[in-house]
């Protein structure tokens, strides 16, 4: 009896440790569902400025999944993290190997897109142009979207090479290509047309993309670059009332963002809108932020911009001695960024 009863209580522990361990295994499988999530949810990371997060989940699921489709989708997805980290050689590196045969066409295409656009930050042209050349041919006729992916980054390639006309003729390529897919493309694409635009003084037409793509979008990231722009654009044209509003929220997002490069540029603005408004209490605070930025993370370019307007404003306040110092530390900043440019 007591045998009986010592055999039925063992047998009961070990029945419930198989249960688990079945549950624990159907638990540990990942559906293809959550794998198109975890993908969607880390590009959309990348696409919303949020480039550290992005890296850090791309090598984690890029890792976590023995499906070669979704290995590659997290390791393309890590790659153009590492390239918008200015890293491209580890970029490079991720992509090293080639993806083996037989799956999905985007693979084969988003991977030589990367590869084209790192070779451009390198200023490989001729390597690039052939990545790009080698992703045409691999895009079926019907994938109109991963079109729209190749010409976007060919059109930021040639703003690169600072070829404005060529960056020009891909965006809207891509604007075309994309208007009923991805909308960060899209949006994207616009961007980019309106800076070659402004880059050549079009600044009316610039402004009827940058307003397009602001509402275009719901990425923070796009929203704060088409605001700045747009900021500046309105400024050129004189608008300095809409310039002030549009600016403002750019500085805002890009305050949240942590993109200091962008905030000082849309802070700049903001005090170059107030001056020409004779609005001088609201343009210095502005001006004095950006110098702050400016110094903090070396950039001497709006540093000297900072100044220019401190001196313009100590000049209109009838503060000569102020103005003339300041200037003297504008030339000296000057004078750092290329002996000619003191002068």
């Amino acid at each position: 009896q007591w045998r009986w009863r010592f055999r039925r209580w063992h047998a009961a522990p070990h029945a419930l440790v198989c249960f688990l361990l079945l549950l624990l295994a159907s638990c540990s499988h990942v559906t293809e569902s959550t794998w198109q999530r975890r993908y969607s949810d880390t590009r959309r990371e990348l696409w919303h400025g949020h480039v550290d997060a992005a890296l850090v989940h791309a090598d984690q699921y890029s890792a976590g999944t023995k499906a070669p489709y979704w290995a590659w989708s997290f390791r393309i997805l890590k790659a153009e993290a590492q390239r918008r980290q200015y890293d491209p050689s580890k970029a490079l590196d991720t992509l090293n190997q080639q993806p083996p045969a037989g799956l999905a066409a985007e693979i084969y295409v988003r991977r030589n897109i990367t590869l084209a656009s790192v070779n451009c930050q390198l200023s490989r042209w001729p390597e690039a142009n052939s990545l790009f050349s080698q992703a045409a041919s691999l895009t079926p006729a019907d994938r109109i979207g991963l079109t729209a992916e190749k010409e976007l980054a060919q059109g930021l390639c040639d703003l690169h090479l600072g070829d404005m006309k060529s960056a020009y003729q891909f965006f809207e390529q891509a604007v075309e290509h994309s208007r009923t897919g991805d909308q960060f493309v899209a949006a994207t694409s616009l961007v980019g047309s309106a800076y070659a635009l402004m880059m050549t003084s079009h600044f009316d037409q610039a402004v009827d993309r940058l307003t397009l793509a602001a509402r275009l979008t719901d990425s923070p990231f796009i929203q704060e670059k088409a605001l700045g722009n747009l900021g500046n654009c309105l400024l050129e044209l004189g608008d300095y009332k809409r310039s002030i509003g549009v600016s403002d929220q750019a500085e805002k997002l890009a305050a949240a963002l942590g993109r200091d490069d962008d905030r000082v540029a849309w802070l700049l603005n903001l005090s170059n809108a107030h001056i020409s408004l004779l609005e001088l209490s609201e343009a210095e605070p502005y001006i004095h932020q950006t110098l702050a930025i400016a110094r903090r993370i070396h950039d001497q370019d709006m540093e000297s911009g900072a100044l220019n307007n401190l001196t313009n404003l100590y000049l209109r306040q009838g503060n000569t001695q102020k103005a003339h110092e300041t200037q003297v530390q504008e030339m000296e900043v000057v004078k750092k960024t290329g002996p000619e440019n003191g002068y």
